[in-house]
């Protein structure tokens, strides 16, 4: 496994900063969030010339674009542009995939399931897309699809080889669901994971420090480990919710990912 964070840990850094604080501190990728004014500049809307120059500068300082992270939303009306335009940024900066949500149930729907005759196309349209530039649409445990159950009966309907799940240790938890019971229910689809304590609170996101948080997070890894995935552990927190700068948060990050995997058995690399 791998080791990457969200840009969210460091909204105002440029690109240059990011990159050289990241692999000072032992990261091998960065998630890039995009749509919401962080300074890096990678964003759909940037030239061919700018994604160039800006994927040489990451592969030279040795790290990945380890995800491009959107809040789009695949209830929204209207958002395959929008979508089509992320995926493309992530294949021209070499992302395995884009993160994107599918949001709450609109009225005067009342589940997934009843919404689904319009959802499942417009993800079958977003995995042929991604197929076509060799990279993946990976849906978030959160929202509508926030349980285990719910995502994969999504991803078994959808059946593209490209769209699979970004699991979110935090929401099904935090939605009722047991560890075990997500697990198995997602078992093979798992393609990212946002990997992070916090407290079980259904109506507030908390995030907090490993062991700090109501999380079973030997336990999950475990699971993971189990499933044999070797993807990134993805550090996912905003501004001052795990340390009290972004290099103290970044540094803390990566000592306790490494600490808890070695309770394990498994070493994740320093590069």
């Amino acid at each position: 496994m791998r080791l990457s964070f969200t840009t969210f840990a460091c909204p105002t850094w440029e690109l240059s900063q990011i990159l050289r604080q990241g692999k000072h501190f032992n990261y091998h990728g960065v998630e890039f969030r995009t749509d919401v004014g962080h300074t890096h500049g990678i964003e759909a809307w940037i030239n061919d010339d700018e994604r160039k120059r800006y994927r040489e500068q990451i592969s030279k300082a040795g790290l990945e674009v380890a995800c491009i992270a959107t809040s789009l939303r695949m209830l929204d009306d209207d958002v395959m542009g929008k979508v089509r335009d992320r995926i493309k940024l992530a294949a021209d900066m070499g992302a395995m995939g884009v993160r994107l949500f599918i949001g709450p149930v609109p009225e005067p729907y009342r589940s997934l399931e009843e919404i689904s005759y319009r959802l499942v196309p417009v993800l079958i349209e977003a995995g042929e897309y991604a197929d076509m530039l060799v990279t993946d649409v990976w849906l978030e445990t959160h929202d509508s699809i926030a349980r285990g159950v719910d995502a994969a009966r999504l991803i078994r309907e959808v059946n593209h080889r490209r769209v699979a799940i970004c699991y979110n240790n935090l929401h099904p938890i935090r939605r009722g669901e047991a560890l075990e019971a997500t697990m198995a229910q997602l078992n093979g689809m798992i393609r990212h994971v946002h990997f992070h304590d916090g407290m079980n609170h259904r109506e507030q996101v908390i995030i907090t420090p490993f062991g700090k948080g109501q999380m079973p997070m030997r336990d999950t890894l475990q699971h993971l480990i189990n499933q044999g995935y070797t993807g990134y552990l993805s550090g996912e927190w905003f501004y001052d919710q795990y340390g009290d700068n972004p290099d103290n948060a970044l540094e803390l990050y990566s000592e306790e990912a490494r600490k808890l995997a070695g309770t394990l058995g498994l070493r994740i690399p320093l590069e």
